[in-house]
C-alpha cells in the first residue's frame, strides 16, 4: 500500500511542477498579440518608485533566450537603465555574446521603435545613448571578488575593519540591484553574492520560460509599494 502511495505522490509532484513549466514553455513560442511597451511605460510612471538595477537570477537547467529577450525589453519598457542576468550555472557566462546578439535581433523584430544602436564594452551591452546598459554574471565572479579582496587585504599593513573589507568586496562596476527576481523551483539564492544583496527586494518565481508580462509587472509593482526601512 505504502509503496503505490508513494509513487501517486511523486506522480502528483511531477505533474504540478514539471507540467505547467512546460505547457508555459510551448506556449512561448506560439505567435502572440504585439506588445506594446509604451503602455508599459506609461503604467510604470505612476509607480511611486523603480529599481535602477535590476538582476535576473536563472536558476533552471533550460536557457531560453527568447524568453530572456522578452524579460530584458519588459525591464527596459519599465526604464530600468541596468539589468544584470545572473546565470547560476555560469552557461551564459561562457558566451555572453550570444545572449546580447539574440536581445539586440529580438527587439530589431518585434519591437523596432524600442530597438537602438548598441556597442559592446567590458562590462557588457550599452545602448548608444547609454539610457540601458546589459550585463551577464555567473558564480565565477563572486569567488573572484573573494580572491582579489583577499590578497588585498593580505597586502594591507594594519589589520581591516568590517567597513573596510566590505569596500574591498564591492564591485564598482556592479551596484547593489534593488531589486532582484530569482526564477527556478528552489527559493534559494544559490551562488548569488550576499554582500551585493544587502537592501535589495526578492521577488520568486518558478520560470523564466513563457513568462507572462503581468508577472513580471506584479514584481515590479510589489517593489514600488514596498517600505524598504534599512535595518532601522
Amino acid at each position: 500500500m505504502w509503496p503505490l502511495l508513494l509513487q501517486l505522490l511523486s506522480f502528483w509532484t511531477y505533474i504540478v511542477r514539471v507540467v505547467p513549466a512546460s505547457w508555459l514553455y510551448f506556449l512561448s513560442w506560439l505567435p502572440q498579440r504585439r506588445e506594446d511597451l509604451d503602455r508599459l511605460a506609461r503604467r510604470s510612471a505612476t509607480w511611486p518608485k523603480r529599481p535602477s538595477h535590476v538582476c535576473l537570477v536563472i536558476d533552471e537547467a533550460i536557457l531560453d533566450y527568447r524568453s530572456i529577450s522578452r524579460l530584458v525589453t519588459w525591464c527596459m519598457a519599465y526604464n530600468v537603465p541596468r539589468i544584470s542576468i545572473y546565470d547560476t550555472r555560469g552557461r551564459l557566462h561562457k558566451n555572453p555574446e550570444g545572449l546580447f546578439a539574440f536581445v539586440v535581433k529580438h527587439q530589431q523584430q518585434h519591437h523596432a521603435e524600442w530597438s537602438s544602436n548598441h556597442r559592446l564594452n567590458k562590462e557588457g551591452l550599452e545602448s548608444e545613448q547609454g539610457q540601458y546598459q546589459l550585463q551577464v554574471l555567473g558564480p565565477v565572479q563572486g569567488r573572484q571578488d573573494i580572491v582579489k579582496a583577499v590578497r588585498k587585504a593580505s597586502q594591507q599593513p594594519s589589520p581591516l575593519t568590517v567597513d573596510q573589507f566590505r569596500a574591498l568586496l564591492h564591485n564598482p562596476n556592479t551596484p547593489e540591484p534593488e531589486l532582484l527576481i530569482k526564477f527556478g523551483e528552489a527559493d534559494l539564492l544559490n551562488y548569488v553574492t550576499p554582500w551585493q544583496l544587502r537592501v535589495t527586494e526578492l521577488q520568486f518565481l518558478p520560470s523564466h520560460k513563457g513568462l507572462h508580462q503581468g508577472q513580471l509587472f506584479k514584481c515590479f509593482q510589489r517593489y514600488a509599494k514596498c517600505h524598504q526601512r534599512f535595518g532601522k
